[in-house]
């Protein structure tokens, strides 16, 4: 099975690219987003809107004098997500924050304002420090505990490859299943980072860990397509 620790508001998404593998999936998110309560400036002091996080576009305030801003988004779901809250000047720069820095050094700008979760892998506001700002407005809050029924599927020693999408998430599940005394020997869990990033803690009680060709959901799928293969789990002539 898929094990999908991505928050509930990627759930449909996740389901969706993975589901085509033909193995069951069992939602456990292990980050939840929470508000920070920041307060959202003038305005009138920006011309744009830099996003790197569909759950930063939805907790955008909603009024004409933020809409009416060009948004720069990182990759089609963040731009997805802007659009569907009601932005329209929208250009999509690319797959992540690299891509976004490249882009970004050629726009004339005057000032942009970079909503962000509070920790972010690439911080805008200080590579381009004259003319953006960041603004925090969620940060992301690991739960407790593993379900349990995630866990005594775990310890089954059920074959269950993990996709894992950021550094925080694979750091997050590998103190969940050590909390939980999983290792290597009572479990049978196979790991797939989205980046080299993702693994740069070295933790997590792993059979294997591999990572995929590029930074996008679809090689996520088809890197766990090909391990599900690999491992028996699916035919070779499944799609």
């Amino acid at each position: 099975m898929i094990l999908n620790t991505r928050p509930e508001l990627y759930q449909d998404r996740f389901r969706s690219a993975f589901s085509d593998i033909g193995l069951a999936i069992l939602d456990c998110p292990v980050l939840i987003p929470e508000a920070t309560g920041s307060n959202f400036p003038d305005p009138d002091a920006f011309d744009a809107i830099i996003l790197t996080s569909q759950i930063a576009a939805t907790m955008f305030p909603i009024a004409s004098s933020w809409l009416s801003k060009k948004v720069y988004a990182v990759g089609p779901v963040t731009e997805s997500a802007a659009r569907s809250v009601g932005f329209s000047d929208i250009v999509c720069t690319g797959l992540d924050a690299t891509d976004m820095e490249r882009y970004l050094l050629n726009e004339p700008f005057r000032m942009g304002l970079y909503v962000s979760a509070e920790d972010v892998a690439k911080d805008l506001s200080e590579i381009f420090s004259l003319r953006v700002q960041r603004i925090p407005v969620y940060r992301m809050v690991p739960i407790d505990h593993l379900m349990g029924d995630v866990l005594d599927k775990i310890k089954s020693k059920a074959q269950i490859i993990i996709p894992l999408f950021s550094r925080r998430s694979a750091k997050t599940v590998a103190h969940l299943l050590d909390k939980a005394q999983v290792t290597p020997t009572t479990s049978r869990l196979y790991a797939i980072g989205i980046s080299n990033d993702v693994f740069a803690a070295e933790e997590g009680p792993w059979q294997c860990r591999i990572v995929a060709p590029s930074a996008t959901l679809e090689a996520m799928v088809a890197t766990t397509r090909e391990l599900a293969k690999n491992l028996g789990f699916i035919s070779k002539v499944t799609r």
